[in-house]
């Protein structure tokens, strides 16, 4: 993340994604991905890596450890937590919403924040994979934020759905990576050497996000 001398290491992605065993009676917490980082960039964000934690559980496509997530270890921060509540549902932030006869609430993402934290993982995946740093820029594509339009959206939305899709199914050939994959999984495809390379993020096997990065500033 910086050249500041490394002190610590930093688990990628966070620790707090992988449900405790006394919550899912499995060992999700083995063979973890870590990386050297200064204190500042480990444990100066372990708010946002909260934030983080809930926007990905609460992920409707998601498997049953997600949801089991959301219901023990979130709601427990939730509760006893009212920075981390109003991260979510403070001053009136949730809205109401009926599918399917039930009721369902939700609430805006803090878009900046969110990308902010996938680019460290990026950058802490690239550092694991490569073994040296990347420096230059990251392009974050949430996919599973991406609204589902009834209509057409336009021709720069469009195309720059086109072009997500294309990179998703270029990493979706390559190999998974990652000891939980019921958790967290990553691929990588990447030109040699590698001065272009795409990443693939699928968390609780249904919350996805393309890091796009390139020694080219003009791609994003």
């Amino acid at each position: 993340m910086c050249d500041a001398p490394a002190t610590t290491d930093d688990h990628i992605p966070p620790k707090c994604i992988f449900p405790e065993q006394k919550d899912v009676r499995v060992d999700y917490r083995k063979n973890l991905i870590t990386v050297p980082a200064c204190d500042n960039h480990n444990l100066g964000t372990s708010l946002d890596d909260e934030y983080m934690m809930g926007i990905l559980a609460f992920h409707w496509r998601n498997n049953q450890v997600a949801y089991k997530q959301s219901t023990t270890k979130i709601k427990r921060a939730l509760e006893r937590n009212k920075r981390y509540y109003d991260l979510f549902f403070g001053e009136d932030k949730y809205q109401p919403l009926f599918w399917s006869g039930e009721q369902l609430i939700t609430a805006p993402v803090d878009i900046d924040r969110f990308d902010a934290i996938m680019r460290k993982i990026a950058r802490g995946i690239y550092f694991h994979y490569f073994s040296h740093k990347w420096m230059g820029d990251i392009g974050i594509q949430p996919i599973s934020l991406v609204a589902i339009y009834d209509k057409d959206p336009g021709p720069i939305v469009t195309s720059l759905m086109q072009v997500t899709r294309q990179m998703n199914l270029l990493c979706s050939r390559e190999p998974r990576h990652g000891a939980n994959p019921d958790i967290f999984y990553y691929q990588v495809a990447h030109n040699n050497p590698p001065t272009h390379t795409i990443m693939r993020f699928v968390f609780y096997r249904g919350f996805e996000v393309i890091a796009n990065l390139s020694d080219n500033p003009s791609v994003k």
